[in-house]
């Protein structure tokens, strides 16, 4: 390995980072794409090898929100990180404690909303519309999302956590009705008519 590493830098110095089937007809085994693999992840003396930082994850968890799993393009923004230490470092490390965080949120949440429903309130709502709450808001998240705008807002998880917070803010209403405001509530009367 050692040989071929010296075969693939010498070739580069003289060449310049291209025409990787030529690097691999010099070496037996290797294709064109495991050369330059190879200089891209390991051998560019471009490549930052220290720990990452804090704001690296964070610009790391922008991008792949806009970007998704688009790991060149995320990597042209972390300069020095290539695509595939971005990919490591997003599936070993950011996503499973992003998911972790999400799954304690949606337990605090959960036990909020249930102790809050099961006090069997009712929404503040007009003398022409009266709507209830759902009696298990965590298994029928999809009835809550009439509105398009509001299902087109779920994160990057796609999960229900928006949702819930939805329903966190409607118990608070519940508990405290002066702080409901009429105005940011539904204005379409056809709901009224479901």
């Amino acid at each position: 390995m050692r040989m071929e590493d010296e075969c693939v830098l010498d070739f580069v110095e003289h060449h310049g980072p291209s025409q990787w089937e030529q690097v691999a007809s010099k070496l037996p085994n290797r294709t064109g794409k495991q050369c330059r693999e190879r200089w891209h992840n390991q051998l560019n003396p471009l490549i930052r090898r220290d720990p990452w930082s804090e704001e690296e994850d964070l610009v790391l968890i922008k991008m792949q929100a806009v970007h998704g799993n688009a790991w060149a393009k995320i990597s042209k923004v972390l300069t020095g990180r290539p695509d595939n230490a971005i990919k490591n470092r997003w599936h070993t490390k950011i996503k499973p404690q992003l998911q972790r965080l999400t799954r304690r949120a949606r337990k605090r949440n959960e036990l909020k909303i249930n102790a809050c429903l099961s006090k069997n309130q009712r929404l503040p709502s007009s003398p022409d519309c009266v709507m209830a709450l759902p009696p298990h808001p965590l298994t029928s998240v999809e009835s809550l999302m009439l509105d398009h705008e509001l299902s087109m807002a779920t994160s990057m998880f796609n999960d229900e956590t928006l949702v819930d917070q939805i329903l966190l803010d409607l118990c608070e209403i519940q508990e405290d009705p002066q702080s409901f405001d009429k105005s940011t509530w539904w204005t379409d009367e056809s709901i009224c008519d479901l």
